[in-house]
């Protein structure tokens, strides 16, 4: 298996190295941690022409500055992976820190994306929008979004983390993306403290402006959701001593998100299947949604 590691030295992370560290079956595998630094503004505007040689200076200082803080941000992050038994490399890119990662996981013969769930610069998050989302809603690969637990600092994260086999929330139903959830767990095999693979009886919403029969077409009856979830948990025995099924009523990522922070789930892993064009339209994926809204760290599986 081939991950990218996407690193800026902020303490999200670094609590992305210890999620990485304890899923089970990723031990050894080859590791690409990449740091993005980030482009200067166009020299010289606005400068007096005066003041345009010590400008370009100062800003090309501060470029190589910023780009050795990238190489040694991602180099170090190597370092500890190599010594946690994965087989790392360090990797600097220049530009948008969505769009090169996003780019480098298009052409990278990837399997999986892992990120922070927020990055070192909050204020650049809150304008431009989380890298991690715009991962989650782009990306062609599976993505694992490692977040803090509730009201918890990245330290704290990973000292809960650490000692621990993780509890793992699974969210399935009959479409591809679960199968592929599932499937991607058992090649990966034990090493989990507690399974749970849950299925949600969904309740549709409608604006009163759908009618019936466009409604009727976008959403058709689907099975019970018990015998999705035991069916998952029998194919998801010995990943764990236990291995529960759970069914649940309502929207499918409210519920996920909920259920995983009543039994202090670890990890969410969901498949990337969207349903029907109109839900899709109005609320996004249940994956987008659990990725953005959840209380632990997703796994978001791409069929």
């Amino acid at each position: 298996m081939r991950i990218m590691l996407a690193t800026d030295g902020s303490e999200h992370a670094a609590f992305a190295e210890t999620v990485l560290a304890k899923i089970p079956g990723l031990a050894g595998s080859a590791v690409d941690v990449v740091s993005v630094s980030t482009p200067l503004p166009i020299l010289g505007v606005g400068v007096p022409a005066i003041a345009e040689p010590t400008y370009t200076e100062q800003s090309t200082e501060l470029w190589e500055e910023l780009h050795a803080h990238a190489e040694r941000t991602a180099r170090e992050s190597a370092e500890r992976l190599t010594s946690a038994g994965f087989q790392a490399r360090h990797v600097v890119l220049d530009g948008d820190i969505a769009g090169e990662l996003l780019d480098y996981a298009e052409r990278e013969p990837l399997d999986l994306v892992v990120v922070g769930n927020r990055g070192e610069n909050a204020l650049a998050a809150m304008l431009l929008g989380s890298v991690a989302r715009k991962l989650v809603a782009h990306c062609k690969k599976s993505v694992l979004v490692a977040r803090n637990y509730d009201d918890k600092t990245s330290e704290e994260s990973s000292a809960i983390l650490r000692p621990k086999d993780p509890t793992l929330l699974v969210g399935v139903d009959a479409g591809d993306g679960a199968q592929a959830a599932v499937h991607w767990l058992k090649e990966r095999g034990p090493g989990y403290g507690r399974v749970i693979a849950l299925s949600v009886d969904a309740v549709p919403y409608f604006p009163a402006t759908i009618g019936p029969a466009v409604a009727a077409l976008s959403f058709p009856e689907s099975e019970d959701a018990l015998p999705v979830a035991e069916k998952a948990a029998e194919d998801l025995q010995g990943i764990a001593p236990k291995v529960e099924a759970l069914r649940a009523h309502g929207h499918a990522s409210t519920e996920i998100v909920r259920t995983a922070r009543e039994i202090a789930a670890d990890l969410i892993v969901v498949g990337a299947t969207r349903h029907g064009i109109i839900q899709r339209f109005l609320i996004g994926s249940v994956a987008y949604d659990v990725a953005a809204g959840a209380s632990c760290s997703v796994l978001v599986v791409r069929p």
